[in-house]
């Protein structure tokens, strides 16, 4: 058993183009005595550890030309550590490191002939260069004992890319009423023309633009100080060159709005040989897609539901139930007890259970999740590769019923996980509560609750458990 406390801190001001920031943050985990089992395995003293963490930074903003800033920087930071034990008792305090760095970001801009309605694409290339240098520090013994393999005790000299990229369609103009070739319904008249006085300020509808596609790369770093042999297990890579291990990128488009796709490729195959007793691990440039992340939601009201006339009355303009709404829960409701923990949902996934929602009868929202895992062969005895899909389906059948199902089906072994699946009654002032779960490994539940809306912890509640039992 252990018990941990953290808290930070962070600050600055800003004068101009002149920036002063802190932070500083302390983290404390406490791990109780364990008795041994039996003969051969012994037990485990307390211990206690305390980390300090502390960095200023002074940042100067240059604008260059058109959007391009160049901001040179300097920080200081400093770590202090404290471990405590029956046996032992170590405190240490971290080189004080200085940071010499400079970061610059450009826009580069294209402009592309547009199609049908759209008169203009531009392509936006935003590259960014960062680059940090520190002086290796001087060292003592107890530092290099506790701080092996950090950055604080050895030389930093580091070059950072990243970029991202956008194309934008700008939408044709729209002409004033009355000019030759505009459209009758480009513009409206005003509603009432004999307010409008000549002084008016007047200015032209703007073009609409749309986000075709935007990828959003992570940043690429390389190192070049060469890393020391006495270093190079602990920090895992070459001797010197890029320090980044997998790249991800993020893809999202105004053309299916709440679809995101994000991708990461795991850059290099890492292989580890033993001779002579001593194991020498290397690595050779082997891109493979080691994860996938795809959403998609859709509700009553998205464009896809209104250009077939589908939406019908849920596409009314929704009120935020300001009445039904708790400073605790802005969705209102409690979430599933589970006392017991039968294993509801997968391991380490929070089943969302949402309460009474404003909105008209028959409004409705659905997502969809979809998964894939990938780990390299050989890379964890435990991991292997896994696709799930996790759906999630909110709707109101009547305007004082709300109706929530979740599920996730493997496609690696072919089987839902769970099922769950909550009916929420408005009562006025109560609000009633019907749980369905079915879990994973088979375990049923229902659980029903009645809360006061404005004490939830005033309820009536009940709840049955059916247990699997294997031999």
């Amino acid at each position: 058993d252990a018990t941990s406390r953290n808290s930070s801190f962070s600050g600055g001001f800003q004068l101009g183009s002149f920036s002063i920031q802190q932070t500083a943050g302390y983290d404390r985990r406490l791990d109780h005595a364990r008795g041994g089992f039996g003969d051969t395995i012994p037990g485990l003293p307390e211990q206690a550890n305390e980390n300090i963490t502390w960095a200023s930074s002074i940042n100067f903003q240059q604008r260059l030309i058109g959007t391009s800033t160049f901001t040179p920087h300097l920080q200081v930071q400093g770590e202090w550590v404290r471990r405590d034990s029956a046996a032992s008792a170590l405190r240490a305090s971290a080189p004080l490191r200085l940071n010499f760095g400079a970061d610059l970001h450009t826009d580069v801009y294209a402009f592309l002939p547009g199609f049908g309605p759209v008169s203009r694409i531009r392509h936006r290339f935003s590259p960014s260069f960062g680059y940090a240098y520190s002086p290796a520090p001087a060292v003592t013994d107890i530092q290099r004992q506790v701080f092996a393999g950090a950055t604080q005790i050895r030389q930093q000299n580091q070059l950072t890319i990243g970029f991202s990229q956008t194309f934008e369609a700008k939408m044709k103009d729209r002409m004033p009423a009355g000019q030759p070739g505009a459209h009758p319904d480009s513009n409206k008249v005003a509603e009432d023309s004999t307010s409008a006085t000549l002084d008016a300020p007047r200015r032209l509808a703007q073009a609409r633009k749309i986000m075709l596609l935007s990828i959003q790369t992570s940043a690429v770093a390389y190192d070049f100080v060469a890393v020391p042999d006495s270093l190079h297990a602990v920090v895992g890579r070459d001797r010197y060159g890029l320090t980044t291990t997998s790249m991800t990128n993020s893809v999202n488009s105004d053309l299916l709005r709440g679809f995101q796709l994000s991708f990461t490729h795991d850059l290099f195959n890492t292989t580890t040989t033993t001779s002579g007793g001593t194991a020498t691990s290397s690595r050779t440039f082997a891109p493979r897609l080691s994860s996938v992340n795809a959403s998609f939601s859709l509700s009553g009201d998205s464009w896809l539901f209104k250009a077939l006339g589908l939406t019908g009355r849920a596409v009314q303009a929704r009120q935020p139930d300001t009445i039904r709404t708790g400073a605790a829960n802005p969705q209102g409701g409690t979430p599933v007890d589970n006392p017991n923990t039968i294993g509801l949902g997968l391991i380490g996934r929070q089943v969302p259970v949402p309460g009474v929602t404003g909105g008209p009868a028959g409004a409705w929202t659905a997502s969809l999740n979809y998964t894939l895992l990938r780990p390299r062969p050989g890379d964890s005895f435990t991991a292997r590769s896994n696709q799930m899909m996790q759906g999630n389906l909110n709707f109101k059948p009547t305007q004082n019923w709300n109706v929530h199902w979740t599920t996730s089906y493997s496609f690696t072994d072919k089987k839902f996980s769970d099922h769950v699946l909550t009916l929420t009654r408005d009562l006025h002032d109560w609000e009633a509560h019907f749980d369905f779960v079915k879990a994973q490994n088979g375990n049923f539940s229902f659980q029903f609750r009645v809360n006061l809306r404005a004490d939830p912890d005033l309820k009536f509640d009940y709840s049955q458990r059916d247990r699997q039992t294997t031999f």
